[in-house]
């Protein structure tokens, strides 16, 4: 007889454990049908960072002219993407002579500030060495809306 109460004991801690497992999971459910089960487009506006590095970019395509600057869509290149393993953006992939040479992934290496200075940017390609920085001295970003200029001081 106490065999019996052993297994009841037994059979009842399973029930409980098993109805606290539920428990948890319907509390999750809500949770999980508000985060899945969407299908949602993923553009430009959802990657702001990778706006704010463009622009910088942009700005020192314009005034290094032995400098190849290339950018591509992520969602319209995914055989780069899976080919250079990117996984996170925005991504800075430095070639030479078509070689992969280095690569800076996300703000972290620019203190992960939005408003990192174009000259951080300029010394980290430097640093891949890709870019002679001597030409990005004295460039300064004049921003009014969103009209974008840049002006290089003389030496």
């Amino acid at each position: 007889m106490s065999d019996e109460y052993d297994d009841d004991d037994e059979i009842s801690k399973i029930r409980e454990a098993r109805m606290k497992q539920l428990r948890e999971e319907a509390k999750l459910k809500p949770q999980y049908l508000n985060e899945h089960g969407e299908y949602k487009e993923v553009d430009e506006q959802n990657f702001p960072r990778c706006k704010i590095l463009d622009r910088k970019l942009e700005i020192l395509a314009k005034t290094h002219m032995s400098t190849k600057f290339f950018k591509i869509n992520v969602e319209k290149a995914a055989f780069f993407v899976a080919k250079l393993s990117i996984r996170v953006l925005p991504a800075l992939i430095f070639f030479r002579n078509g070689i992969a040479v280095d690569r800076c992934i996300g703000f972290d290496e620019f203190g992960g500030d939005d408003n990192f200075k174009i000259e951080q940017l300029a010394m980290r390609i430097q640093k891949a060495g890709v870019l002679d920085f001597k030409h990005t001295k004295g460039l300064t970003i004049i921003q009014k809306s969103e009209n974008k200029k840049y002006n290089k001081e003389e030496d």
